[in-house]
């Protein structure tokens, strides 16, 4: 059981890099497009643009997938730091996946009934829980030696990623 969770962690954490690549390539893709449609549809010019306005629409989803690819690297390079930042990630992961849900089905009940984004949302939130539990596993955090300074990291990285959220 021991080596098993240990393969597994390894996997989580080329999991996690995998995440953080399709995170952020997705929402790059979105800052295109509605940039395109800013631009076509509005007949705003260059200079009437904040980009600063577009880009921080985005920027919660890129560091969420920063941080998936930080903590992938430096969990395969076995440091503990990357295990906090990891657990962390998927916690927010978990997190924005239950507000999405929550705040979707109010507005999309009245409209229609598409039971397939709840299937993706249940599958999601199992991959979730399952890295976080392997994250969590003993094998693991005797692996990364985990300590006290290891569950302040955890900590802060999830404050920072609040207060992110709430002032910007």
């Amino acid at each position: 059981m021991y080596k098993f969770l240990l393969i597994f962690g390894k996997i989580t954490s080329l999991i996690q890099i995998v995440f953080g690549i399709l995170i952020i390539y997705i929402n790059l893709k979105f800052f295109k497009y509605s940039l395109n449609i800013v631009m076509e549809y509005s007949g705003l010019t260059w200079n009437k643009i904040s980009m600063f306005k577009l880009l921080a629409d985005y920027q919660f989803m890129i560091l969420v997938g920063l941080a998936f690819i930080v903590s992938g690297i430096l969990m395969l390079l076995s440091k503990g730091l990357g295990w906090a930042i990891g657990i962390a990630a998927w916690i927010i992961l978990v997190v924005l996946g239950l507000t999405l849900i929550i705040f979707n089905d109010v507005t999309t009940t009245i409209m229609y009934t598409d039971n397939f984004q709840y299937w993706i949302f249940g599958l999601m939130m199992m991959v979730c829980f399952v890295c976080i539990s392997i994250l969590i596993s003993k094998p693991l955090r005797e692996k990364f030696q985990i300590g006290r300074k290891h569950w302040f990291y955890l900590g802060m990285t999830l404050l920072f990623f609040f207060f992110n959220n709430i002032l910007i």
